[in-house]
């Protein structure tokens, strides 16, 4: 669905999550949009009423051919539907035609679900928002607008604060009374409760700080002191402070021989630069990449903590959901001809911040990795961890010195991660430019490989001959420029997947994990090849080790529960699928994988809900014919039997119903035949329906197939890998 932001600046993006910058062009368009969704009574206007608000220097006949042009505009965005009539002059706003933040705002404050309206809540509605020649009235409607927002997440927080602090959960209050306080720096009423909650949650000297920095604020601003109330509370605290400094957060984490070291690093802010997503997402992750080189650290993958962009949840609750220790965070902004970046490196377990730092330089890439760099050295030092000569220079280094194709190349990794055509092929133009300014830029041609590998790969272009020899060109110059560069042999190793040169991208792939053990995507790639390969046992060790650095991945947790489905443990196969389906509840691989486990707990009711209607690109028939099983198995042959002109040309699916009919000779005169196997078939010819193929793979003449499923794959047992070492042994078994 299209998804209109207007908690804060105006943000629109279509399905495929690309900004429409055309219909925001129009400040009018939005301003009567938001008015049609948010004016109370809601429901039907008219439109009589609706010229004189912003038309109102127009004559009647002018304004109402404005207004015209206005729904069209709307309409042409959001879909013909989403403008309601009622006879010829009332009008309305169907919001269930796409997603607003405000009117999902409303809906869970109604619900009393306020840790979800909060998440929702950016800044004041529509800031920095203004229509000329709108009449006042709209305005002062807008202006209302905006204070009932934001009071109502002022409210909510401060309540969500005092019913936590009510429950003894100190830390969690003191969390929801700084969101408040944030929303309303100059309430007294708020900074008493958030001293009084610092001090109950054991941070006296914090509370000391916030009663400063408020007083400051209001000499500042009013030439006032804080009220009798505050101050008393302020004297009572710093009467009680003990004089011996307590032992740091660090030092009790580090006293303790079982914690092991391991951090996740949220999501930068980006604070007032054009395009800054681009460029916060390219420091952050950056930082990633260089915590990633020490060898005795934990890294949370970047794909996971992304979940956690505009969440509400406090620090605490996500490093236990991803295992975690440690937590840094941090914002971007340019001033200026500088960049400014501040950190907070937070003890997660005791949610205390130890150490916090605002690195401001000139706005130039050797500056921002210089930043990046002291940033990493300084999390090391904190945590009190060693590092070789090797990861020292890996954190130093300095991938290029040219700050604008730094730029490009961020643009163009913002863009390939959309994973649709248009962004792709933007990012390959991405790319191509900071290769332009820097034929040296290792990552940049990085890039370039992984662009061109992903067109192909995702069918954007299907002539492979065309873009792949550039692709690996393009990758082998990243690894000329950068021999210890792991994502390069990631790289090569997606290239040779694309291709189905299975031993190449085996070799490739484990350079990568060999380089870097964390890193979460090169797992996911070798376990998705060594299940293609029938190889059960390294599947599920790549699997686990994509979910342990990548717990939040869809394509992880997905492999995790195709991996355990090969070994057969099906009720934990079901229980990660439903995991999938909560993670991601638009990705059909999920309810597919949880069917296909229920049918093999012989749960086939169950599997056949599931699978009905089910489409999953990958799997091509896969869920259909699991669903013919299905209903073959509980006596429904004649509603199987409506699905078959669908398979008819599908000789592996034909293949299975023979099966279950106990045709076992006409089954294997249909999978001889088949010389091109695609990925659902290989899966099942080596792992799945045991109740039916297990008697095919004890026959000698299953090498046949073996042979070609081999050769699809250029999978070679006994093959040797660049440095003469053989690197692959088929285990089917």
């Amino acid at each position: 669905m299209t998804e209109l932001k207007i908690l804060g600046p105006a943000e629109m993006r279509n399905n495929q999550g690309q900004l429409e910058h055309s219909f925001l062009a129009g400040p009018k368009r939005l301003a009567l949009l938001v008015y049609l969704l948010l004016h109370k009574p809601q429901g039907f206007h008219r439109r009589d009423s609706l010229l004189p608000l912003f038309w109102p220097e127009q004559d009647q006949k002018s304004a109402r051919n404005s207004l015209s042009n206005m729904l069209y505009h709307i309409r042409k965005t959001l879909g013909t539907d989403v403008v309601e009539n009622r006879g010829s002059e009332e009008i309305s706003i169907n919001p269930d035609l796409f997603w607003c933040d405000a009117v999902a705002f409303e809906k869970a404050i109604n619900a009393q679900d306020y840790e979800t309206a909060i998440s929702l809540y950016r800044s004041d509605l529509l800031k920095g928002f203004h229509v000329q020649e709108a009449a006042v009235e709209f305005d002062q409607w807008l202006e209302q607008e905006r204070k009932r927002f934001h009071n109502l997440a002022l409210e909510k927080s401060r309540l969500l604060g005092e019913k936590a602090f009510d429950n003894r959960n100190y830390t969690e209050a003191v969390s929801w009374v700084k969101k408040a306080s944030k929303l309303d720096p100059l309430s007294e009423k708020i900074h008493l409760l958030l001293i009084r909650f610092l001090y109950e949650s054991g941070e006296p000297e914090a509370a000391l700080k916030e009663y400063s920095a408020y007083s400051d604020l209001l000499n500042q601003e009013f030439g006032e002191e804080p009220g009798q109330e505050l101050q008393s509370l302020y004297f009572f605290i710093k009467e009680r402070e003990p004089s011996n400094p307590t032992v740091s957060s660090t030092e009790k984490l580090q006293q303790d021989p079982s914690s092991q070291a391991s951090i996740a690093v949220m999501p930068f802010e980006s604070i007032g630069f054009e395009k800054a997503s681009s460029f916060t997402v390219a420091i952050h992750s950056d930082i990633l990449t260089r915590l990633s080189q020490v060898s005795d650290l934990f890294v949370i993958s970047r794909t996971s903590v992304q979940n956690y962009r505009s969440t509400s949840k406090l620090l605490p609750e996500i490093a236990r959901e991803l295992q975690v220790n440690w937590v840094l965070t941090g914002e971007v902004q340019e001033i200026g001809k500088q960049v400014k970046v501040s950190v907070r490196l937070v003890n997660a377990v005791q949610d205390r911040q130890v150490w916090a730092e605002i690195f401001q330089r000139e706005l130039s890439a050797g500056a921002v990795f210089k930043i990046q760099s002291e940033i990493t050295h300084n999390i090391i030092e904190a945590l009190e961890m060693r590092l070789t000569s090797k990861e020292k220079k890996a954190i130093k280094h300095i991938p290029t010195e040219d700050l604008e194709a730094f730029r490009l190349h961020a643009h163009g990794k913002w863009n390939l991660d959309q994973r649709s055509e248009k962004a792709m092929r933007l990012a390959e133009g991405y790319f191509r430019s900071a290769l332009a300014r820097d034929p040296k830029y290792a990552q940049a041609w990085l890039g370039l490989a992984d662009s061109l590998s992903l067109l192909h790969d995702y069918s954007y272009e299907k002539d492979g001959q065309k873009i792949l020899p550039e692709a690996e060109k393009a990758a082998k110059e990243a690894l000329h420029i950068d021999p210890g560069l792991a994502e390069a042999y990631a790289s090569l190793g997606l290239l040779h997947t694309t291709r189905r040169d299975g031993n190449a991208a085996i070799y490739h792939l484990k350079k990568a994990v060999q380089i870097r053990p964390g890193y979460a995507e090169a797992h996911a790639w070798l376990c998705w090849i060594f299940l293609l390969t029938g190889n059960r046992p390294l599947g599920l060790e790549h699997a686990k080790k994509g979910v342990e650095w990548n717990p939040l991945s869809q394509e992880a947790v997905s492999n995790l529960s195709l991996a355990l489905l090969t070994v057969r443990e099906y009720e934990t196969a079901l229980s990660d699928a439903k995991r999938l389906w909560q993670l991601q509840p638009d990705f059909t691989t999920a309810p597919f994988e949880a069917g296909l486990a229920l049918y093999h707990l012989g749960k086939y009711e169950e599997a056949i809900r599931l699978l009905k209607d089910l489409s999953v690109p990958w799997a091509g028939n896969g869920p259909l014919v699991t669903l013919m099983l299905s209903l073959h198995r509980v006596g429904k042959e004649a509603e199987a039997q409506n699905y078959i002109k669908i398979i008819k040309d599908d000789e592996f699916a034909l293949g299975l119903l023979e099966l279950i009919r106990g045709n076992k000779e006409q089954a294997w005169e249909l999978f001889l035949q088949i010389q091109h196997w695609n990925y659902w078939e290989m899966l099942s010819i080596h792992h799945f329906y045991p109740d039916l193929l297990d008697i095919v793979r004890e026959e000698e003449r299953f090498t046949d197939i073996l042979s070609v499923l081999d050769k699809n794959w250029g999978m070679k047992a006994g093959a040797e890998s660049e440095n003469g070492k053989e690197i692959t042994g088929l285990a089917r078994r």
